[in-house]
């Protein structure tokens, strides 16, 4: 008597069991609904799992600029390579510069020198 009792302050007033078995469709119909219960948890949990994933993402791609701006980020790396490419024209146009200054610096030497022989061998003051 006492497991009846415990039967009934479990499940009060409703019998749960089946008078016979499930039909093929009945389990089919079952399975199905219990597959798209569990598909439909899981769903909501991988959405829940990806959008906190994508969130410390973008937190910690957002750490890595300053003031958190990527594209105020790129910006300065694109003056720095205007920057760069302006030293090293400048540079380049310095060198060619002091090349020329240095060939006739070489030529001019190389004319006083020639006429200094020149006026020594004809004689000259």
């Amino acid at each position: 008597m006492a497991e009846k009792r415990d039967h009934d302050r479990v499940w009060p007033d409703v019998e749960r069991r089946r008078d016979g078995p499930m039909t093929l469709r009945e389990l089919q119909d079952h399975i199905d609904t219990r597959i798209r219960d569990r598909l439909s948890e899981h769903m909501e949990s991988e959405r829940v799992q990806m959008d906190t994933r994508f969130g410390e993402l973008k937190e910690l791609l957002k750490s890595a600029f300053p003031a958190g701006d990527p594209a105020a980020h790129r910006i300065a790396h694109e003056e720095m390579i205007g920057w760069v490419r302006a030293r090293r024209r400048f540079l380049e146009n310095l060198a060619l510069h002091l090349a020329k200054g240095g060939l006739w610096a070489v030529i001019v030497v190389c004319a006083v020198a020639v006429w200094h022989y020149a006026k020594a061998k004809i004689g000259g003051p």
